[in-house]
């Protein structure tokens, strides 16, 4: 089974699925935590990003504001308490959602005043909508199902030349195993792209390294992207551009998630259904394949950078100086990049 048929099922099998079945809270009772499930200081950057977001675009009717992938709700929840009542009033809060437990959690938190959808396509395409919104994600793009490749690089004469594999798993052994792939079968990525391997690997005469390729969230963007006319996008994530990731993670970033225990190699096989399965999100494809939509690039950031520039009143400030570990510079605040893009 190609890898990411396997985390497909895995994560979102009907009956057999983390998410579908297993996952009813994130937090210290779940197997992960986010950081809205750890403090409000996001929540405070969000609601002020969404307020210069809506003031650069003056919408001319009711601003839909879209959470895709809410977890607990709490973010969300958070977001409104945060903006001004006024303000407030001028929105629609949404939810794109696709686990039922967790739909069960953001109801019970969030109640009548947020509309829930099943696709993104499917709200930007209602007739009051008409396209247009601000949407915003925290850890949502790590949940889709990656490719994993295997690049190898043999120096012969003066030349490198690259030759990729692809990961299937035995799922009766529970074991990996590489396929070569045709250059023409690769998928669109940034990853592919000699120039992203680094210096360092054209200095060796034989080199290994995985990576990942998230081709179904590119799949998922050729879906809604067509049907977004105007608004701002907001994905904060761990992850890095191509480049990086490649270079400092040779044996690529997959892992599981149990009890907030990390899980790597052959023992992600096991507990299927009962644990996350995720890797470290590719920021260079997500600008590559949202400019065919117009989609502009403004900025990435790292989440300490994007926290501190968007945290002005004194509450925000206080929430955000009691929980320091979203901008340590050594963990979360350089781990997770925000990305900020326009139509």
């Amino acid at each position: 089974m190609r890898f990411d048929h396997f985390m497909q099922h895995a994560l979102y099998h009907p009956e057999q699925g983390y998410y579908t079945k297993k996952v009813r809270t994130i937090g210290k009772d779940g197997d992960f935590s986010t950081s809205a499930t750890l403090s409000s200081a996001l929540a405070h950057a969000i609601a002020q990003w969404i307020q210069e977001e809506v003031s650069h675009h003056r919408f001319s009717k009711t601003v839909n504001i879209v959470e895709l992938g809410a977890g607990t709700g709490k973010l969300q929840k958070d977001i409104k308490s945060a903006l001004p009542f006024l303000f407030r009033r001028k929105l629609k809060f949404h939810i794109v959602e696709t686990s039922e437990g967790l739909r069960h959690e953001q109801r019970k938190l969030l109640g009548k005043s947020t509309t829930w959808h099943d696709s993104l396509a499917s709200m930007l395409s209602q007739s009051g909508c008409a396209g247009e919104a601000i949407i915003y994600s925290n850890e949502f793009i790590d949940a889709f199902p990656v490719r994993q490749f295997s690049k190898q690089i043999l120096t012969q004469g003066t030349e490198p030349q690259y030759i990729y594999s692809e990961l299937y798993v035995d799922t009766q052994k529970r074991s990996e195993i590489f396929s070569t792939i045709e250059s023409s079968e690769l998928p669109e990525s940034s990853a592919f792209s000699h120039e992203s391997i680094g210096n360092k690997d054209k200095q060796l005469n034989q080199s290994t390294k995985r990576f990942e390729v998230c081709d179904s969230y590119h799949h998922y963007l050729d879906q809604w992207a067509p049907h977004f006319t105007k608004g701002s996008i907001l994905t904060i994530d761990y992850g890095d551009t191509s480049e990086s990731l490649i270079e400092n993670n040779p044996k690529g970033t997959v892992r599981g998630f149990l009890k907030h225990q990390s899980i790597y190699g052959n023992a992600i096989y096991h507990s299927i259904g009962h644990q996350d399965i995720t890797a470290d999100v590719n920021f260079s494809d997500l600008i590559l394949w949202s400019q065919k939509y117009q989609i502009d690039f403004l900025i990435l950031s790292s989440q300490s950078d994007f926290l501190k520039k968007y945290t002005s009143n004194q509450n925000a400030l206080k929430v955000l100086k009691e929980d320091a570990f979203l901008t340590n510079q050594d963990g979360a605040g350089t781990a997770f990049k925000v990305l900020h893009q326009r139509k």
